[in-house]
């Protein structure tokens, strides 16, 4: 079982077939049918993510909020790097 955003982000990444691992812990469950107690067991999934010893993919570096800038329309704005300038008083050899 996935909850939340995992749900989604999995829903977005993941294609049938597609091979992973995920870490999370078995919950034991207790129903009723009929009269009669039914027992289950599932597992919930905390993390999911590709296996990549089976998977070949790429990974996208790009920052979260260069992704959030373009999602509101924002044009990305590298950092200004300023070259330092020697003050007058330094020395040169």
């Amino acid at each position: 079982m996935l909850y939340r955003a995992t749900t989604e982000r999995a829903f977005e990444r993941f294609t049938k077939g597609d091979q992973f691992v995920a870490e999370g812990y078995a919950h034991d469950y207790t129903y009723e049918r009929d009269g009669q107690p039914i027992a289950g067991e599932e597992f919930v999934a905390k993390k999911i993510g590709h296996d990549t010893a089976r998977t070949r993919y790429d990974v996208d570096r790009t920052s979260r909020q260069a992704l959030e800038r373009q999602a509101a329309g924002q044009a990305f704005e590298p950092p200004q790097h300023h070259q330092a300038t020697p003050a007058a008083d330094s020395l040169s050899m």
